[in-house]
């Protein structure tokens, strides 16, 4: 099954204006790298209209791409999550 990173882009006063929307936000994840192991992109896509940052305006444009899982013990962007090599 392949995998799908979600990344958000936020406007520019989101720190401020993420407190009453957090607690929702929160509990689902965490601050994180968001990879989704699904069918499709599909399941990253629903989770991003569902999250409460998107639905009050906080985040300005997201987008979900494909991600590889790296092999145990090959060689790969050191740079990266550990266990992941950007594809996109």
């Amino acid at each position: 099954m392949p995998y799908f990173a979600l990344t958000y882009e936020v406007v520019a006063d989101f720190v401020n204006q993420r407190p009453p929307f957090r607690p929702s936000h929160l509990k689902e994840v965490r601050d994180a790298l968001l990879v989704f192991r699904a069918a499709d992109k599909s399941t990253a896509e629903s989770f991003a209209k569902a999250d409460s940052y998107v639905k009050e305006g906080l985040v300005k444009k997201w987008t979900v791409r494909p991600w590889t899982r790296r092999r145990p013990g090959s060689v790969g962007d050191a740079t990266g999550p550990p266990g992941l090599i950007d594809r996109a």
